[in-house]
């Protein structure tokens, strides 16, 4: 064996780069090794050289790592499509946001989804005691609470939706809500004297606002607003105005099911998939979506089942009963509050009327 140096093998690899028709001749006389060595180190600087990218451009291809990042023990996924995303759980819900910007515009912006989420929990959730929706409860039959501009800005259009979908809609749902056994699935249905004695107290007419002292009243003691079908959508609103406040012109916005999506991807369209509620396998519907909220009420998630019928999380108002006419309902708006509180009436009427209402609209 010939017994090459370091030196030697380096001045062999720069005759060949210097003089091309020379390779033929000395390649052989390289060790394997260091033909292994090189091509590795070829093959690196060429991947790192190709996947080099300037801070702040967009991706010009889907490929890429993955990475994490943890802002304020919110990690930030960035995928290899080159979206940005972001989960949290508030209000009850999972929010899922996925933006098509720099790293430092969807951090910043991220930082401040947080703690408006918070904020809108602290304000309109029911499940927290020190809300000012569970004020007002509190105060049913005695008092009016003052509220601050949006929790009021709610509430109105809460009745106003009331009123347009003849109390197919109704936020003071709250006392018959809780009867069922949709919080702890092994207490027992309610009984019709039960549904009865409650329904006496469902009715937002009941529900009384005082703009000039922002201020609202439940005029019947044990009276409770529940805002589970308007909550998200608002909530996906005010993260919508944020993003646009911020120069965000390309995001994804799931808060728990209602969708909105803003423009479109630097890589293509936003793509939405309406899955069957009872069956795995092939969606129901499949569209291309832009500037636009997508909602869908469904018993999918939320339900009890006893003595094989199945009871959904979604109740009628006028009834006390879960609605059972329709599996899922989805309606598009470019309002997402709208949305959400829509999908909810129309799956309460069910199908005939339901149809006919939105053909209204």
């Amino acid at each position: 064996k010939r017994h090459h140096s370091k030196k030697s093998v380096i001045g062999h690899w720069l005759s060949l780069r210097c003089n091309p028709g020379a390779m033929k001749m000395n390649f052989r006389s390289l060790p394997t090794s260091w033909i292994f060595f090189i091509t590795v180190m070829t093959v690196v600087l060429l991947w790192g050289w190709l996947s080099y990218q300037p801070e702040g451009e967009i991706p010009q291809s889907t490929e890429g790592e993955t990475g994490i990042v943890l802002l304020d023990r919110l990690p930030i996924l960035k995928s290899r499509d080159g979206l940005i995303s972001c989960e949290f759980q508030r209000m009850g819900t999972l929010f899922q946001i996925k933006l098509d910007t720099t790293l430092q515009k969807a951090a910043a912006a991220i930082a401040e989804i947080d703690l408006l989420l918070k904020s809108l929990e602290k304000r309109i959730s029911s499940w927290v005691p020190a809300s000012e929706v569970s004020k007002i409860n509190n105060k049913a039959g005695i008092s009016p609470v003052k509220i601050s501009g949006p929790v009021l800005e709610l509430l109105k259009l809460s009745k106003t939706i009331h009123r347009e979908t003849e109390g197919a809609f109704d936020i003071t749902i709250g006392p018959v809500w809780d009867l069922w056994p949709f919080a702890n699935r092994y207490d027992p249905l309610p009984t019709q004297r039960q549904i009865d004695d409650k329904l006496q107290l469902v009715n937002s007419l009941l529900l009384h606002l005082n703009k000039e002292k922002s201020s609202a009243y439940l005029s019947k003691k044990e009276m409770k607003i529940n805002l589970g079908g308007i909550g998200k959508g608002y909530a996906c609103k005010k993260i919508l105005d944020l993003l646009k406040r911020k120069g965000i012109s390309r995001a994804a916005i799931d808060a728990g099911g209602d969708l909105y999506l803003l423009g479109k991807k630097y890589l293509g369209p936003w793509i939405v998939e309406i899955e069957d509620p009872r069956n795995e396998g092939p969606f129901l519907e499949r569209f291309l979506v832009s500037d636009l909220s997508v909602a869908t009420s469904s018993d999918s998630k939320r339900f009890v089942v006893r003595n094989q019928k199945r009871y959904g999380h979604i109740l009628d108002p006028r009834t006390g009963y879960p609605s059972s006419d329709l599996r899922s309902v989805t309606i598009l708006s470019e309002d997402p509050i709208r949305a959400d509180a829509y999908a909810t009436a129309a799956f309460v009427m069910g199908s005939n009327q339901g149809l006919k209402w939105i053909e209204t609209l």
